[in-house]
């Protein structure tokens, strides 16, 4: 660091010694070039506290260390990325949105059969028939909402099915497998509109908010078909979607 030529500064009629020139001189040779710029190999490290330092574009040729917390506003663009320590790598909360096919279960064999070329499942026979799905989410996730694609069948004049398909969300212990419904009481679907009913659409849940604790617990979606009166078989459920918000990137 540059000391002072004149300790106790500068006067009217103080004289300039051959010295404090030479210092001067070599200070000014050593000091950093704002304009045409360099190249420079201190002796000791440069630190720079106060307000910081603020520049536009900035390049690390070499080995850098950042002992304290970096704030990036922009893009950061890393060829390749380690981490050293134990931590998890942390993200600003986001909602995340997960689209899967439907690997499934249902509780008696033979009332889901696999759906046309492979995609879905679909009920063998007039309902009610229940499929189980199980629901893969980062632990600490919250679960916003859970959805099923399906296509219902065609009713002709046969309408409404007595009986409307429902959709719920549980959680089953790992200690005892009992089970226990997310929501009070399941998702019921419309029967208002006809042709929107046998239109292939997201059948959703309302928003929720239940905290993953895969430690403890694992979580399904419970789709239940239409049954009773003027119900049709060939209900088509085809991928199940869920939404949900983490804090941390957590891939488990």
């Amino acid at each position: 660091m540059f000391l002072r030529q004149n300790a106790i500064g500068w006067v009217s009629g103080d004289k300039l010694t051959a010295p404090q020139i030479n210092g001067i001189d070599v200070n000014l040779s050593r000091a950093l070039d704002g304009n045409a710029g360099g190249t420079y190999a201190p002796s000791a490290q440069v630190v720079i506290g106060g307000a910081g330092l603020k520049t536009t574009v900035a390049e690390i040729a070499g080995t850098a260390s950042i002992t304290g917390v970096v704030t990036a506003t922009g893009a950061i663009t890393a060829s390749d990325l380690t981490m050293s320590g134990t931590n998890r790598v942390k993200l600003a909360s986001r909602s995340i949105t997960r689209v899967v096919d439907c690997a499934s279960w249902s509780f008696t064999a033979g009332e889901w059969v696999t759906g046309t070329n492979g995609m879905g499942v679909s009920d063998a026979s007039v309902g009610p028939h229940q499929l189980m799905m199980p629901l893969h989410i980062p632990h600490g996730a919250t679960l916003t909402k859970v959805g099923m694609l399906v296509d219902c069948p065609g009713h002709g004049g046969s309408w409404p099915p007595a009986v409307a398909p429902t959709f719920g969300v549980w959680r089953s212990s790992l200690a005892d497998g009992a089970a226990s419904a997310i929501v009070a009481a399941a998702t019921t679907d419309s029967l208002a509109v006809q042709a929107t009913y046998e239109a292939i659409r997201w059948f959703e849940t309302g928003t929720l908010s239940e905290v993953i604790d895969r430690t403890t617990a694992r979580y399904t979606a419970r789709y239940t078909s239409e049954g009773s009166t003027n119900a049709q078989s060939g209900t088509k459920v085809l991928a199940v979607r869920v939404i949900y918000t983490i804090a941390a990137y957590d891939e488990d």
